[in-house]
C-alpha cells in the first residue's frame, strides 16, 4: 500500500479497512490526513496502539466516517472531541459501538460548541444501539445535528482486506 500512496496519494479519496488496520504502522497511516474524504472501519478490534485510534482525529478533508463494530469512543466527550477536529465531516455512521450508561456522562456544552461552530450540519447515524436509543434521542439534540437510527449502505469487503478508492481517472489526469 505504501508504494500506491507514494505514486497515487493525491488521487486517493477513500479507504476501507476490514480488520486490517493493525497491519499498518502509525507512520504508514499518517497519509490519511492529507486528502482522504471517506474512511470506513469495519471490525477493527485490534487497535493495540493508542496512536492508531488517534488517526481518525484531525482529518481536515474527511466528509464521511463509517465506524462498524469498532470500539473507539468510551465517552461522548471523546466522540465530540473527534468531531471537533474534522471540520468537513458531514456523515458519521456508527454501528455496533459498545456503549454503556457512562458513555452519556459527558459535557453537553462541548457538543453544543462543536455543532454551533460547524459550517454545515452533521448527519449522525447510530445503528444497532437499541438499548440507548432513548438516551441518544434525549441528549443528542441540536439545530445543526441530523440524527438517525437507520442503516447506511456501506460496501463490506473481505476480512483482513483494505480497499482504496481513487478519484475518477478523467478528474485525476487534470490535477
Amino acid at each position: 500500500m505504501q508504494s500506491t500512496i507514494a505514486v497515487l496519494g493525491r488521487d486517493i479519496v477513500g479507504i476501507t479497512f476490514h480488520n486490517s488496520i493493525a497491519a499498518y504502522s502509525v507512520f504508514q497511516l499518517l497519509w490519511l490526513k492529507t486528502a482522504i474524504k471517506k474512511l470506513t472501519l469495519i471490525n477493527e478490534y485490534n487497535w493495540n496502539d493508542l496512536d492508531k485510534t488517534r488517526i481518525i482525529y484531525d482529518l481536515p478533508f474527511i466528509e464521511q466516517l463509517h465506524v462498524v463494530e469498532t470500539p473507539i469512543w468510551d465517552t461522548a466527550d471523546e466522540l465530540w472531541d473527534m468531531i471537533a477536529t474534522c471540520p468537513r465531516l458531514e456523515v458519521l455512521y456508527i454501528s455496533g459501538q459498545q456503549t454503556d450508561k457512562w458513555f452519556f456522562s459527558w459535557d453537553r456544552e462541548l457538543m453544543h460548541y462543536v455543532l454551533k461552530t460547524r459550517a454545515r450540519p452533521l448527519s449522525l447515524y447510530f445503528h444497532h444501539l437499541e438499548p440507548h436509543k432513548k438516551l441518544i434521542r434525549h441528549y443528542f439534540q441540536h439545530a445543526n445535528l441530523k440524527l438517525s437510527f437507520e442503516a447506511v449502505e456501506i460496501e463490506y469487503i473481505r476480512n483482513r482486506y483494505t480497499k482504496v478508492e481513487f478519484l475518477p481517472q478523467e478528474i485525476s489526469k487534470f490535477r
